[in-house]
């Protein structure tokens, strides 16, 4: 019986490890931009990415729309946006969308030893709260009111994910050419 134990321990360690050979992880997304508020909100964004569906060869990357920010001084900042985060597969050379969603948010920026800092993040509700809670962060400002419920339309998200992707996949080298959601066409992330 001691024998089989072992021979059974041993066979399912062996098909646990030739399941998980083929298996290589995506590289964890690191900003490349310029823009360092849009730093902070992007790597605020990741992080809450953990909450989606995620595997061990899967990358999140965010995709913030950010529709204004408003700087208090020289170290604090409100950015209003609406923080998009999809989390990928690498299917042949697509990457294909596993997980994601958006995310209406107030985040508030300190700038603290030369770094923004996310020390404070609002986001609506849903269902009846998504509007409510939209129309709270616009304290009557039809102006961006309007930007938030714009900032859904595929146009938009589209530009900015193809931005965040494509810089992804240079950053990394990867042999990518497009991204992909469930029951859609490939998006190309570069001009041919």
């Amino acid at each position: 019986m001691e024998r089989i134990t072992v021979w059974l321990a041993a066979l399912i360690l062996a098909l646990g490890i030739c399941c998980c050979a083929g298996a290589e992880g995506l590289p964890a997304w690191k900003y490349t931009g310029e823009d360092p508020i849009e730093k902070a909100a992007a790597e605020y964004t990741v992080e809450r990415g953990k909450d989606f569906l995620n595997t061990e060869t899967s990358v999140c990357i965010p995709e913030p729309v950010i529709i204004r920010v408003d700087k208090t001084d020289d170290t604090h900042a409100t950015v209003y946006g609406n923080f998009w985060i999809s989390v990928y597969e690498l299917k042949g050379d697509v990457l294909e969308c596993i997980s994601g969603g958006e995310c209406p948010a107030v985040m508030q920026l300190t700038l603290q030893d030369g770094v923004w800092t996310v020390t404070g993040f609002e986001q609506t509700g849903e269902g009846e709260e998504y509007a409510s809670g939209i129309r709270d962060f616009c304290k009557g400002d039809k102006d961006l009111e309007k930007a938030y419920f714009e900032s859904a339309d595929q146009d938009v998200i589209q530009s900015i994910r193809v931005r965040f992707v494509g810089d992804y996949v240079k950053a990394n080298n990867l042999n990518v050419k497009a991204y992909k959601d469930y029951g859609w066409d490939p998006v190309p992330l570069f001009a041919e």
